[in-house]
């Protein structure tokens, strides 16, 4: 959890750049010589091992509202900790941010610092996003005036993702079953993007919650024929328990908040070793007193 503080507090210190990516100056060439391929068509989705990424590109259109930049330019980057980030955790002079609440959903907070183009999306003291937008120094890039301004990522606006399920360690035919209703909706809806997001639990089998997953992706793309660029499979963390979600949103908009309830440092990682299993902490970055898997 320190190593993800720190990471956050550097990156806050230079909040108009995220991965050597700049809102309205880093184009999505810059985005696949920085991190390499996506996994997603367009460069648009990245997944690390903390955090998960999306970027819009701008049209290449100068629209009211919007920014007088050429095709293809970054306009904004959308980030979601995989650990449990709070908001006491950044170390940042809050006294530049603008609070704001979540008109449809008041347990949302919204901490904007307008003069670097960061936000702070905040549920429960717990810091769900970090949205990379256009600096104040940038506000000339603004195409003419006259309608109002496109709303960036920061939620105010945007249609967010709908969860359609959730459940746990069920058997695979049954799994099977929940999965067939996101491929109907994807089938009648061809707008949509599915995302499957998999928390392994407190105790966990290495890549657990990557595999299961994938898994589900599979099982979408060759056994009910969606198109695997349409499915979006992310490792969310860790919670107590083996937790699988199924959202349905927008192709163009944002991936649903991730919300990882155990912190990496408190995680089991089961290990079977010649038919037995042996438990060990991943990763060993302090000690504490806990029940051992089962």
């Amino acid at each position: 959890m320190i190593c993800v503080c720190t990471l956050c507090v550097v990156t806050l210190s230079y909040a108009k750049e995220w991965r050597g990516i700049v809102p309205l100056h880093s184009t999505r060439e810059d985005v696949k010589r920085l991190l390499g391929p996506s996994a997603q068509p367009g460069e648009r989705f990245y997944e690390f091992d903390d955090e998960v990424a999306v970027i819009q590109y701008a049209s290449g259109s100068c629209v009211p509202g919007g920014w007088n930049v050429p095709l293809n330019t970054v306009l904004s980057i959308a980030v979601t900790p995989k650990s449990r980030l709070q908001l006491t955790d950044l170390g940042a002079d809050f006294g530049r941010y603008k609070k704001s609440v979540d008109p449809k959903f008041g347990e949302i907070s919204y901490y904007n610092d307008e003069e670097d183009g960061v936000t702070l999306q905040v549920s429960n003291e717990q810091v769900t996003r970090i949205f990379y937008e256009p600096a104040v120094v940038d506000k000339h890039l603004r195409c003419t005036a006259g309608s109002p301004a496109v709303p960036m990522q920061n939620g105010s606006t945007a249609d967010p993702p709908d969860k359609i399920d959730e459940f746990g360690n069920i058997p695979l035919k049954e799994e099977g079953e929940r999965l067939d209703h996101l491929a109907r909706l994807l089938q009648e809806l061809p707008d949509k993007q599915g995302y499957l997001i998999v928390y392994a639990g407190r105790c966990a089998r290495l890549n657990e919650a990557r595999m299961r997953a994938e898994r589900a992706k599979d099982y979408l793309a060759s056994e009910r024929g969606i198109q695997a660029s349409r499915i979006v499979a992310i490792a969310g963390g860790h919670r107590e328990k083996l937790t699988v979600e199924i959202w349905l949103g927008s192709r163009s908009g944002l991936a649903p908040a991730l919300m990882p309830t155990v912190d990496p440092g408190d995680v089991q990682i089961i290990r079977e070793d010649n038919g037995r299993n042996s438990n060990r902490r991943s990763p060993p970055t302090r000690r504490k007193r806990r029940q051992p898997c089962q």
